[in-house]
């Protein structure tokens, strides 16, 4: 649903941009492009998801590997980043590695 002023705001972002960038405090220094906004299309599966319903809830987001995974660092803050949002609560993640020497070293 859009809102009252996202068709104008969008439309002045996009031939305003050097203007907008002045206004965050890290300064570009390479090239600036738009990129689509679309994360309709995301779908995240956590291995275990535990919800601790303390007085102040929390939830213990598990992962378990077996080998290196290189996006594994990507994915662990994207997970939280989605349950927070969803739950409204902080998240813990626990990553377990499943063999003393995984195939993959690093």
């Amino acid at each position: 649903m859009s809102k009252p002023y996202d068709v104008s705001v969008k439309v002045m972002w996009d031939q305003h941009l050097p203007d907008w960038l002045t206004l965050v405090p890290r300064n570009p220094r390479g090239a600036v492009r738009i990129i689509d906004s679309d994360l309709a299309t995301v779908t995240v599966l956590a291995d275990k998801i535990v919800f601790v319903d303390d007085p102040r809830p929390w939830i213990l987001h598990s992962e378990f590997q077996s080998n290196r995974d290189p996006s594994l660092e990507w994915r662990v803050p994207w997970y939280n980043a989605i349950l927070e949002y969803k739950h409204k609560c902080l998240v813990h993640s626990l990553v377990v590695l499943l063999r003393a020497k995984p195939r993959r070293p690093a």
